[in-house]
């Protein structure tokens, strides 16, 4: 590959993120350049170290930067101190995406009522990748609970082949309550 660049140009060497403590890695998930961001994300996970889940959780439920808080919630994921409480509240995010991953991520929490109760909310949310999430993810649920939300998501968006696809795959159980 060549590169046209000025001749004073001189390349910068690549961070060894590996060499830093795991604090300084939290920090990092909040950097605008997206190769920090899962560097950090990925070195926490390999670590294990359980030390900076604190400041992790407290990065998910507060920082200004939807990315950070994204990252912030798949890391605590991959610590196991991914709790009830900030997946019910990552449910009620101001930002779409962080809101179509925390269903993803409830998937491990589909006995709680709380997390249930919010869930049930998002299948009339106006972001339809929110929706098509939501169809996927109640194939985790108990069958009592996904057949009603079920046929929500068919009666608004059963005109949608890929929202009825989902639906349908999360019902292989519960299929016929449904329809």
């Amino acid at each position: 590959l060549y590169r046209v660049v000025p001749t004073t140009f001189e390349s910068r060497r690549p961070p060894r993120l590996s060499a830093l403590p795991s604090s300084e890695l939290v920090e990092l998930l909040k950097h605008p350049n997206a190769w920090h961001r899962e560097t950090a994300a990925r070195l926490l996970f390999e670590r294990q170290d359980a030390s900076v889940a604190d400041a992790v959780e407290a990065m998910a439920r507060q920082h200004d930067s939807p990315l950070a808080r994204l990252h912030a919630l798949y890391v605590l994921d991959g610590l196991g101190a991914l709790t009830e409480r900030l997946i019910a509240q990552a449910l009620e995010d101001p930002h779409p995406r962080v809101r179509q991953h925390a269903i993803r991520l409830s998937e491990s929490f589909g006995e709680s009522e709380v997390v249930r109760g919010r869930l049930e909310s998002l299948a009339i949310d106006e972001d339809a990748r929110i929706r098509l999430q939501l169809a996927f993810t109640i194939g985790e649920i108990p069958v009592d609970w996904r057949v009603p939300i079920a046929a929500q998501l068919l009666r608004q968006d059963g005109q949608d082949s890929w929202q009825r696809f989902a639906v349908f795959s999360s019902l292989a159980d519960g299929a016929g309550e449904t329809l």
